[in-house]
């Protein structure tokens, strides 16, 4: 009795969770699609207050997984808060194609660097790379000080 119990209060936690999680989700990644999400959120950094962003893309087609393509969503969008907030980039290119069962994130800036051995917490480098374990994926990090720093990701994908 007691372990049903237990094992139905697990049930409706995960449950409430998915919930969450689909509740998080930006609006125009379920209407339009992933390059269009990631199109509305490079509209929000437009100014002379932000560096200049180049965002590539090929072969990315709208019937994604939604979890795939709201993680590829979230870790852009997590690369790009510390390119701004923490690198200081003057300017960043972001490359996201699809190959084959692959989907590939390239992610660079001419900000200040790291030592990726030495990560500050706070910057978001452990969600990032959950999110990447998570989709079965590999996340590469190169960066010199004063030159910046690229990111290489690839992630396993299936259409819906």
């Amino acid at each position: 009795s007691e372990f049903e119990n237990g094992q139905n209060l697990l049930d409706t936690a995960v449950e409430e969770v998915r919930t969450i999680s689909r509740n998080l989700q930006p609006s125009s990644l379920k209407n339009m699609g992933l390059v269009a999400a990631i199109n509305d959120l490079l509209n929000r950094y437009i100014g002379e207050e932000y560096p200049d962003i180049d965002f590539q893309h090929y072969n990315i087609t709208k019937d994604l997984d939604n979890l795939v393509a709201t993680s590829v969503y979230r870790i852009i969008q997590e690369l790009l808060n510390n390119a701004i907030k923490y690198a200081k980039a003057k300017e960043i290119i972001i490359q996201l194609n699809r190959e084959d069962e692959e989907l590939v994130i390239s992610f660079e800036d001419d900000g200040i660097g790291f030592d990726p051995k030495n990560i500050e917490k706070g910057m978001g480098l452990d969600n990032i790379q959950s999110r990447v374990t998570y989709l079965k994926g590999d996340l590469q990090i190169d960066s010199q000080k004063d030159i910046g720093t690229s990111y290489h990701i690839h992630v396993k994908v299936t259409d819906e």
